[in-house]
């Protein structure tokens, strides 16, 4: 967007650009014409009233002077403004072109970085669903460890006394088997 409204103010400021120097070489073309006018009229009236030796037309010879002194002003100034529109047009053409390069080269990398953000988000989301269904695998696993490990939800006491009886039984069949012939024992 700010590229396209670049280029259209550049094609308007060329645009006027051109119109200023059409306007200016007009400009030049009509002043350059009137100086030299006013220098011819000047110096035939010099020589006209050097050979007839008339005062009188010093007057008209300095207001002469004094248009040509104007008309050589106005020229100079047409002359300085054109060149300071000029250099400013170029400055602003190299300031747009300038401009124009780092939007692409910004709109390149943004491009990119939207590229790669967009595939790290997508491995990501495969990485998120692989390990979802590597944590539902072993929680189904420890699951069934925890059916195999853990007594089908004996308390503390009701263990404690199944092992009492355990050892109360196998304490008993000690006492027997010590009890019997040492002699059989020994035959086996």
């Amino acid at each position: 967007k700010e590229l396209g409204e670049l280029s259209e103010l550049q094609v308007e400021m060329d645009e006027r650009r051109q119109e200023e120097e059409v306007a200016f070489k007009k400009q030049k073309v009509d002043l350059q014409s009137g100086l030299e006018g006013v220098r011819s009229a000047i110096s035939v009236l010099r020589d006209y009233y050097a050979t007839s030796g008339a005062a009188s037309g010093n007057g008209i010879v300095s207001m002469l002077e004094v248009i040509e002194s104007d008309f050589g002003r106005s020229l100079a100034q047409a002359e300085s403004i054109e060149s300071s529109r000029a250099e400013e047009h170029d400055s602003m053409t190299k300031q747009n072109k300038l401009t124009e390069v780092q939007k692409a080269a910004d709109r390149k990398f943004k491009s990119k970085t939207s590229a790669d953000l967009e595939k790290a988000v997508l491995d990501l989301s495969a990485d998120s669903e692989t390990t979802k269904e590597e944590l539902a695998a072993v929680l189904t696993y420890q699951e069934s460890l925890a059916k195999q490990c853990f007594d089908g939800g004996m308390s503390y006491e009701e263990r404690k006394a199944q092992r009492e009886e355990e050892i109360k039984g196998l304490k008993e069949a000690l006492a027997a088997l010590s009890t019997e012939s040492p002699v059989l024992l020994q035959g086996q």
